[in-house]
């Protein structure tokens, strides 16, 4: 472990820039933090708001946690000596780290706890191997057809084999095994048998686990892991499935007849704040109770992917501009009519909670659920990404970056170059927070939201 100390000096504060006449301000920086990797995430837990990152130290890396509202660094870590650090992804409380050995290039992975900057495990992984992670957790070795399962300590838990097949050129990999997640301390894998039929694995400490048949498969199985409802295509059409999750037991099982394209399913929050099952094809919506799979609700039409919001669905009736333009409607979680937007020919959107952002050749703007405009900004060729309840703006060319308030179109401040990761409030203040640029290096800039 290192200390935090080698770091400190290096979080600069910096003054308020200029601004030209005419424009709104560049926004106030509160710190930065040099050498930052392309990288960072932020984090919430126990000890508070963190950004976690990777910064050069020489000829390595070394992860670094960071006070989101101070940049006072809580601890750095080179993990493993030797080792560059190329990636990191962040799971519950624990950070696992992808990199090579500074002397021979030999890949390495190691799993940090992210209060502290312990390191739990570490260790080398063969050539042509890979991490594989699950959708809920669980950590794998994928390679030469085959998947190895880790357990806690970074230890083989479990191998499973995937099919082969011979052909001219030899042997070739047809189907492999896929880690799915881990639950109930058990790690749950998608694994391939004869004549394309698939079953379920979940196995735990010590070979305890269930097996459970799938049959014959079109598309690997989503989850939601709340209920443990798993979904999938195959011949039938689109499968439904409800698993007791310790024990592999069905409790329920349907099916449902794709009569145009692709449906999309997703794990939502329906009715009185319930779990539920989200299916959106071209021709309905259906909101499915995940624990009778019975159907709660149905309403004709709505293509695209639906929005959640916090009140209820977005269903957009198109995805990319249109020479006549298209429409969104809004459901509550009661699948009752909640609003309605048009938007014009030739203009990009997406639904939020407020109505749909349009972005067109010269501006961007914010049309309510009740159709009418709210505000608009003028700007050429603008690129966005959203942030929450902010909105970040961009002309097609330049480095210059406007942050917008997505209910009212206010523009807050401008900055230069980067992009913007995450905000987080400032203590003891309403209307101050902090938002994340990263570029070259990591800058929190102040930001000024009334009420």
């Amino acid at each position: 472990m290192r200390s935090p100390a080698r770091l400190v000096s290096v979080i600069v504060l910096v003054g308020l820039v200029r601004a030209e006449a005419g424009e709104p301000g560049f926004l106030k920086e509160s710190w930065r933090l040099p050498g930052a990797s392309s990288q960072t995430v932020v984090v919430r837990d126990a000890l508070g708001t963190s950004l976690l990152s990777l910064v050069s130290t020489g000829a390595s890396r070394s992860l670094v946690r960071v006070e989101a509202l101070t940049g006072r660094v809580e601890w750095q870590t080179e993990v493993v000596p030797g080792v560059g650090w190329g990636s990191f992804a962040v799971r519950g409380d624990e950070a696992i780290l992808q990199g090579a050995s500074l002397s021979d290039g030999a890949a390495q992975v190691a799993l940090v706890a992210i209060t502290n900057g312990e390191r739990k495990w570490s260790r080398a992984l063969p050539t042509d191997v890979r991490l594989e992670f699950g959708q809920n957790g669980g950590l794998a070795l994928e390679g030469d057809c085959g998947l190895t399962v880790l357990d806690a300590r970074g230890l083989d838990l479990a191998t499973f084999r995937g099919l082969r097949a011979e052909s001219g050129v030899g042997s070739l990999c047809v189907a492999r095994p896929r880690l799915l997640g881990e639950v109930a301390d058990r790690v749950i894998v998608e694994v391939p048998g004869a004549h394309d039929t698939w079953r379920l694995d979940a196995v735990g400490a010590g070979g305890t686990g269930w097996t459970a048949d799938l049959g014959a498969l079109t598309a690997s199985p989503e989850v939601d892991w709340r209920t443990g409802v798993f979904w999938t295509r195959s011949a039938e059409g689109l499968v439904f499935e409800r698993y007791n999750l310790a024990t592999g037991r069905v409790a329920w099982r349907s099916v449902r007849e794709v009569r145009s394209c692709d449906p999309v399913v997703r794990a939502v929050t329906g009715p009185a704040g319930a779990p539920a099952i989200l299916v959106q094809a071209c021709d309905a919506v259906t909101l499915v109770d995940p624990h009778d799979g019975i159907v709660t609700w149905q309403v004709l039409g709505g293509s695209g992917d639906a929005i959640v919001d916090g009140e209820g669905f977005g269903l957009p009736e198109w995805i990319q501009p249109t020479e006549t333009g298209r429409s969104v409607r809004w459901l509550d979680r009661n699948g009752k009519p909640n609003g309605h937007a048009t938007v014009g020919p030739g203009c990009f959107g997406i639904p939020v909670a407020e109505g749909v952002l349009t972005r067109c050749a010269g501006e961007v703007a914010l049309v309510g659920r009740d159709g009418a405009a709210v505000w608009t900004v003028p700007l050429a060729n603008p690129r966005w990404a959203l942030l929450g309840d902010l909105l970040v703006v961009a002309p097609e060319l330049g480095e210059t970056r406007l942050l917008v308030r997505r209910a009212t179109g206010e523009v807050l401040g401008r900055f230069a170059g980067g992009e913007a990761i995450g905000s987080v409030p400032v203590a003891g203040s309403e209307v101050q927070r902090l938002v994340f640029a990263q570029g070259t290096e990591l800058r929190a800039l102040k930001v000024t939201v009334r009420p």
